[in-house]
């Protein structure tokens, strides 16, 4: 950490792993921020760049935000000033009986989840069922290319193929 001198106040430079180190995350995750937009890209550039503590400032606001459980994309627009009005969450509320999901076997391996209310019944009926077809087609592609595959491989007789 250096610090310089301007205007009469001390103004601090910090490598990105003092800055992660001060907001408590992985030097992974401040370059992530900044690749993301959420963090400004350090002063300078190469092994000179630095941070300073506006980056720290809003690296530690990210880091609560998604700690309160704050998605990415929230996060980017509160701390812009956009979503300001919303409140913070501060625990996971239970969900609400509009907040219910349901889970529909779709193959073995994949299921589709879907929110009560959501979509019309008859909508996931013919979600599920052309799911359905589609593992049923592909299924049915893969046997084929192995008996294919398993037809070439095949030793032959010895007896000459006969052509018309």
């Amino acid at each position: 950490m250096q610090e310089s001198h301007t205007e009469g106040r001390e103004a601090v430079e910090l490598s990105v792993g003092e800055l992660a180190d001060k907001g408590q995350v992985s030097r992974r995750t401040v370059r992530f921020y900044v690749q993301r937009g959420l963090l400004p890209p350090p002063h300078g550039g190469g092994r000179g760049s630095y941070y300073d503590e506006g980056h720290l400032a809003r690296l530690i606001a990210i880091r609560q935000l998604q700690e309160a459980g704050v998605p990415l994309d929230e996060v980017a627009l509160r701390l812009d000033g956009a979503l300001q009005a919303l409140p913070l969450r501060t625990e996971r509320a239970e969900p609400s009986p509009s907040e219910t999901w349901r889970r529909l076997a779709i193959a073995p391996g994949l299921e589709l989840m879907v929110r009560d209310g959501a979509y019309d019944p008859r909508t996931v009926s013919a979600i599920v069922q052309l799911g359905q077809a589609l593992i049923a087609q592909q299924r049915q592609l893969m046997a084929g290319s192995k008996a294919d595959a398993a037809k070439e491989s095949a030793p032959s007789s010895g007896e000459p193929e006969e052509h018309e």
